[in-house]
C-alpha cells in the first residue's frame, strides 16, 4: 500500500472514531442536576445471625446529574428507623465528608462508600463495601444488593463476616433516561 494510501485510510479509521465517540449523549435527567433531602428507601438484611428490614429517610441525593450514558452524583446522608427482625438498631456513617457515589451507567448501578453499624441481640457490628444493581429506563428508582458486604469491624459480640443487603431508594423525585 502506498504512502498515500495508507494517510487516507488513517483519516479515515480517525474520522470513524470521532464519529462514532461523539454520537454518545447525556443521560436525560429531569431535573438536572437532582437535589434533595427527602427521599425515601428501603434496606433489606439477611445472613446466618441477622435478618430483617429498615426504612431509609431523609435521603440526600446531592447534584445528581446525567452524563454519558447514566447518571452520577452523591448521597450525603440518610436516617436508617423502623427497623424489623434481629436488627436493633441500625446508623448510616455517611456524611458531606464521606459520601456515598451513585452512578447508573448502561443498564448498570454502582453505590460505592457503604457503611453501616448494626445492633443486635448478638453485637456491634460495622459493615463496608459496594452495592452494585441494574436499572432499565426510564427509572425513578434506584436499586443495588451486595450478596457479601463484608465486616468492617466487630465492635463487641458476635457478627457475621458478611451480609446479604438489598437497598432501594425510590421513587426519586427525578426522572433518568438513558438515550
Amino acid at each position: 500500500m502506498s504512502f498515500m494510501k495508507q494517510g487516507l485510510v488513517a483519516v479515515g479509521l480517525i474520522a470513524a472514531c470521532v464519529g462514532l465517540t461523539s454520537g454518545t449523549a447525556a443521560a436525560s435527567i429531569s431535573p438536572d442536576p437532582y437535589s434533595s433531602t427527602t427521599d425515601t428507601g428501603r434496606l433489606a438484611i439477611n445472613s446466618v445471625l441477622l435478618a430483617g428490614t429498615c426504612r431509609l429517610s431523609n435521603v440526600a441525593a446531592s447534584a445528581i446529574g446525567g452524563l454519558a450514558g447514566g447518571a452520577r452524583g452523591l448521597i450525603t446522608g440518610y436516617t436508617i428507623s423502623g427497623c424489623s427482625g434481629q436488627i436493633q438498631r441500625a446508623q448510616t456513617l455517611t456524611t458531606s465528608r464521606n459520601p456515598i457515589t451513585v452512578v447508573l451507567l448502561a443498564g448498570s448501578t454502582g453505590l460505592s462508600n457503604i457503611t453501616i453499624l448494626f445492633t443486635t441481640p448478638f453485637g456491634e457490628c460495622l459493615y463496608a463495601g459496594t452495592l452494585s444493581g441494574t436499572w432499565s429506563t426510564p427509572t425513578r428508582t434506584i436499586a443495588a444488593s451486595n450478596l457479601r458486604l463484608g465486616l468492617f469491624v466487630m465492635l463487641r459480640g458476635l457478627c457475621d463476616s458478611f451480609l446479604d443487603v438489598d437497598a432501594t431508594i425510590g421513587p426519586i423525585g427525578a426522572t433518568i433516561s438513558n438515550p
